[in-house]
């Protein structure tokens, strides 16, 4: 039965789905309203210091970042001085953000990274898993933005899993 059962996966699915919108509010009001934990409203004015003080050479994972919502994270990110990984299924898609992540970057010394994934598969998170556990790499930030849409055509899902 394992991890990837299909109730297990079930339980996750329900999860994410009860929880998404509280989850998405919030990403939503850190990335577009200056709130500040500590000092409450920040000034708009010096917004853009206290947010490239907060992420400078950290290092940050967004699984579904070649497009949408995760793509602008991403490129937020990068304007704000991170270290940012994307994870995404479109191979050229990872490239243009990467490009369009270096062209904005704060300094030549921040390192950008594109993974290619199908993650709404075991197998694709198994692999993917594989490699990210082989590079030996460490994250502060892990935002997960993916979408996985049903293709009605296709006759079945290998594991059970959209």
């Amino acid at each position: 039965m394992g991890i990837f059962s299909f109730r297990n996966c079930a339980i996750f699915a329900l999860a994410l789905a009860l929880f998404l919108p509280y989850l998405t509010h919030s990403v939503f009001r850190f990335l577009s309203f200056s709130l500040d934990e500590i000092v409450g409203n920040i000034d708009p004015s010096v917004e853009d210091e206290v947010l490239a003080k907060r992420f400078r050479q950290k290092k940050v994972l967004i699984i579904g970042a070649t497009r949408g919502i995760g793509r602008g994270i991403a490129l937020n990110l990068a304007r704000y001085g991170a270290d940012v990984t994307i994870v995404g299924r479109n191979p050229i898609a990872g490239g243009d953000v990467v490009k369009n992540m270096k062209n904005i970057s704060r300094n030549e010394e921040q390192i950008f990274k594109a993974y290619t994934a199908d993650l709404s598969t075991t197998t694709g998170c198994k692999t993917f898993t594989e490699k990210l556990r082989n590079s030996g790499a460490s994250y502060d930030y892990l935002v997960m933005t993916m979408g996985v849409s049903i293709n009605r055509n296709r006759s079945s899902y290998e594991h059970g899993i959209v």
